[in-house]
């Protein structure tokens, strides 16, 4: 009887696990897809376009003013 009660444990375990691994595919899929829709969109290709010019001008030793007031 004990031994039953402890299979049975451990099949709710499973499919505990099971369910919780296939909501997490779903949601890793679904960011993927927002991530990919995010980078195409205008908005974040400007905003990387001006990290981009940040680390140039960094490189070339501008002054950190100079560039927020570049990106901004």
């Amino acid at each position: 009887m004990g031994k039953k009660q402890k299979s049975k444990g451990n099949a709710a375990i499973v499919n505990s696990l099971s369910i919780i691994f296939s909501i997490s595919t779903i949601v890793i899929v679904l960011l993927a897809n927002f991530e990919m829709f995010a980078f195409s969109s205008s908005y974040y290709q400007k905003q990387f376009a001006s990290l981009e010019v940040y680390s140039d001008f960094e490189m070339r030793g501008i002054s950190r003013q100079r560039v927020n007031l570049y990106s901004e």
